[in-house]
């Protein structure tokens, strides 16, 4: 089955002297789309970033997906650099 995730990010961003952080996040599932051959999962967070580079993880995610399926916005002052 295939599995599409679409993760919507809102940052809030804080301006200090930033080094590397690594958060774990977690997210709320908002909206479940069933299709024959797979599945649309929407889900939430709220994170609170401060500037600098940080790294996100969501734990709880199917293991199964296909990483190409996922999906990442967040708001103009955040900058996505990988998923």
């Amino acid at each position: 089955m295939k599995k599409i995730f679409t993760i919507v990010l809102f940052g809030c961003c804080v301006h200090s002297k930033g080094q590397e952080m690594d958060l774990n996040v977690k997210s709320k599932i908002e909206n479940v789309t069933v299709f024959l051959e797979g599945a649309q999962v929407t889900r939430h967070a709220t994170v609170g970033l401060k500037s600098g580079v940080s790294i996100l993880t969501f734990p709880g995610i199917a293991p199964g997906i296909q990483e190409q399926s996922i999906q990442v916005e967040g708001p103009s002052a955040v900058k996505i650099l990988s998923v």
